[in-house]
């Protein structure tokens, strides 16, 4: 996985700006943070965002136990390449964790590539108040999945 650094600063913001629909909250300083804190793929042109929590999280209505990762934000400056499916298999692998993510209600387009990608609907969220309908989906990481080498 390759890691953002300072120097794609705006080429990461250019991504999110392509996609102000589901990104209007999306600031320069939320990306500036999450780059220092190694917290932001750019791989192929692909853009994710993600923490590892430190405590057990509420997240609509369901806890996040903590180890887990969240996935905040992915976006793809090309969409329909499928650079963000081989970018997203690879960040899945690199995390090591269960992996977590709200994704607007009304985003059809990404929760049928989190339902491609073997996510499972966990439960619900809303943001503004209620006004703005949300699905929590899990991504589970298989125990058996990685091969340990001697």
């Amino acid at each position: 996985m390759k890691l953002a650094t300072i120097d794609n600063l705006k080429e990461v913001m250019e991504i999110f700006k392509q996609h102000k629909e589901y990104f209007p909250h999306i600031r320069q300083d939320y990306v500036t943070r999450k780059i220092v804190a190694n917290n932001t793929i750019f791989q192929d042109n692909v853009v994710i965002t993600f923490s590892l929590y430190k405590k057990d999280v509420k997240l609509g209505n369901l806890s996040v136990p903590k180890g887990q990762t969240m996935l905040h934000q992915i976006a793809a400056g090309t969409q329909g390449n499928g650079s963000a499916s081989k970018v997203l298999k690879q960040f899945l692998e690199y995390a090591g964790t269960n992996v977590w993510l709200s994704v607007r209600e009304n985003n059809e387009r990404a929760r049928a590539f989190y339902l491609m990608h073997n996510f499972q609907e966990m439960g619900k969220i809303s943001w503004l108040n209620g006004t703005l309908p949300g699905v929590i989906y899990r991504w589970e990481r298989n125990p058996f999945m990685s091969v340990m080498t001697t």
